[in-house]
């Protein structure tokens, strides 16, 4: 009964960390997709505010490591949503990740256009500023 019990454990953990391999790759296209259309609504900033948060915890907690290629993916999609979300929340998202890798991080907001690459890093500053000193 013991190894049975043993078995299933082994295999659900290998079953989930298969899960998390094909969450980021699947945050991968989303996140392109997005990049690639011009229609930002609010419902679609949303719903990649909901994979940049779900792609940082994955990546924060060591389940993954991202590729450059994702990293820029994130980057870009993160200054997209400010177009339709005046908040900026996915600097505040996007702040985890540079506690944990600021070099990554920084190597993919490089690959942004200046403008672009500018406000994301006043968004993660905001967000840094605004976690240690409270908003106002």
């Amino acid at each position: 009964m013991r190894n049975i019990l043993l078995i299933t454990l082994m295999l659900s953990l290998s079953l989930a960390s298969m899960t998390e391999a094909a969450t980021l790759k699947e945050s991968l296209k989303t996140l392109q997709t997005y990049a690639e259309k011009d229609d930002h609504t609010s419902a679609k900033t949303q719903e990649v505010l909901k994979v940049i948060d779900q792609s940082v915890t994955t990546i924060v907690e060591g389940k993954e490591k991202a590729s450059p290629e994702f990293m820029k993916a994130l980057a870009r999609a993160a200054v997209l949503t400010f177009d339709s979300d005046p908040s900026e929340a996915a600097g505040e998202l996007l702040l985890p990740l540079q506690k944990k890798n600021k070099k990554a991080l920084e190597e993919a907001i490089r690959s942004l256009p200046k403008k672009d690459a500018d406000s994301l890093r006043e968004s993660l500053k905001n967000a840094a500023r605004e976690a240690t000193q409270g908003n106002g």
